[in-house]
């Protein structure tokens, strides 16, 4: 598949690959923070779950940080990402 973009025209072999680009082009952000009072969304689910170890979880953006660092909370950050079907 080919982006029908004007001037893009990525080829993607991947259909999943292919909504998430045409996703990013009409800035549609299927994946939403359900933190308490935060209304961030994103085009991907990794971007929310960075988000909320960052800034709710005040955690190092990622797992392998985190374990280097020492640093134990088992929380999971995924259980805060909600996923607007209606927008894949």
């Amino acid at each position: 598949m080919v982006c029908p973009e004007p001037g893009c025209g990525k080829y993607f072999d991947q259909m999943s690959r292919y909504k998430r680009h045409i996703n990013y082009h009409y800035k549609i952000k299927p994946y939403r923070c359900r933190y308490p009072g935060c209304s961030y969304a994103s085009t991907e689910s990794c971007n929310v779950v960075s988000h909320v170890r960052i800034r709710h979880f005040r955690l190092p953006k990622s797992k392998e940080k985190q374990r280097e660092l020492e640093i134990v909370d088992d929380r999971d950050p995924k259980q805060y990402v909600e996923t607007v079907r209606e927008l894949l």
